[in-house]
């Protein structure tokens, strides 16, 4: 289960890093989209 779940999260992942939409900020908080996401996020995209 682990290997099928993690071949849909990071082809994914990687591509979102690849496009800039996660940033980190001089305290260390991951950013979605210029949004602080201290906790996580998740993600109900589609990718083609």
């Amino acid at each position: 289960m682990k290997e099928q779940g993690d071949w849909i999260v990071f082809p994914r992942t990687l591509e979102l890093v690849a496009r800039g939409r996660f940033g980190m900020d001089d305290a260390g908080v991951l950013h979605f989209d210029g949004v602080p996401a201290p906790r996580g996020i998740v993600i109900n995209e589609t990718f083609g």
